[in-house]
């Protein structure tokens, strides 16, 4: 935590994440370029992350859910996505990917099922949708004009959207239980949304950029809401209902979530 305000206080183009849920966890986060976004995410045991940059406009995510698991990116390029994605034990995995004018569409619904989209070109339309349990849904972009969506209602999800562009719309979306929630961008004129309706739910919502409006809603119990701002003319607005049984709970978070990405209309307020 100390490490990550001192980058904060260093450069607001510079954002080095490390989120631990575990014990006995060692995270390594290193970067010396800039406009450098690194996220390291690890829910496990015994996991050693390593993440190394040294390059332009890189963006760098390891993420791990397994157990005794080593993973370890490295990249010395400009303008490249690394993506290493691992929900096994002893596994090692790396994906790279620099091409242009891609779609990526991953669809699945089955069980213990890992869903990655990696894409790093211009103009592309990122989609991914799971209704399933215990599945890992990410989703990376590093180009301009990109929207983004992930999509779960499912148990024992974990919902990852990254972005490092311009004039993108990151929205992360979750009805379920047990659920992890994070929205990361580094960019100009970015707008991030995080809405749940679940139990035990932790929304974490960060931006270090200009213009940017951050909204956090949250109706369930035992959430932990926080919402992190370093930038010009930024809005934040963190709302959270509490009891299920409150008088003053929302009205749209009652409804049920629909693969729509809106609110029944059918149900009563």
């Amino acid at each position: 935590m100390v490490a990550t305000c001192a980058l904060y206080r260093h450069s607001i183009t510079k954002l080095a994440l490390s989120i631990v849920y575990d014990k006995n966890t060692t995270l390594t986060t290193l970067s010396n370029d800039q406009n450098t976004t690194l996220t390291t995410l690890s829910n496990d045991q015994n996991t050693t992350l390593t993440t190394l940059s040294n390059d332009q406009n890189t963006t760098l995510t390891t993420l791990s859910n397994d157990q005794n698991t080593t993973l370890t990116t490295l990249s010395n390029d400009q303008n490249t996505t690394l993506t290493t994605l691992s929900n096994d034990q002893n596994t090692t995995l790396t994906t790279l990917s620099n091409d242009q004018n891609t779609t990526l569409t991953t669809l699945s619904n089955e069980l213990y099922t890992t869903l990655t989209t990696l894409s790093n070109d211009q103009n592309t339309t990122l989609t991914t949708l799971s209704n399933d349990q215990n599945t890992t849904l990410t989703t990376l972009s590093n180009d301009q004009n990109t929207t983004l969506t992930t999509l779960s209602n499912d148990q024992n999800t974990t919902l990852t959207t990254l972005s490092n562009d311009q004039n993108t719309t990151l929205t992360t979306l979750s009805n379920d239980q047990n659920t992890t929630l994070t929205t990361l961008s580094n960019n100009q004129n970015t707008t991030l949304t995080t809405l749940s309706n679940d139990q035990n739910t932790t929304l974490t919502t960060l931006s270090n950029n200009q213009n940017t409006t951050l909204t956090t809603l949250s109706n369930d119990q035992n959430t932990t809401l926080t919402t992190l701002s370093n930038d010009q003319n930024t809005t934040l607005t963190t709302l959270s209902i509490g009891d299920p049984n409150s008088p003053t709970k929302a009205p749209m978070l009652d409804r049920p979530f629909t693969p729509s990405g809106a609110y029944s209309a059918t149900e009563p307020p």
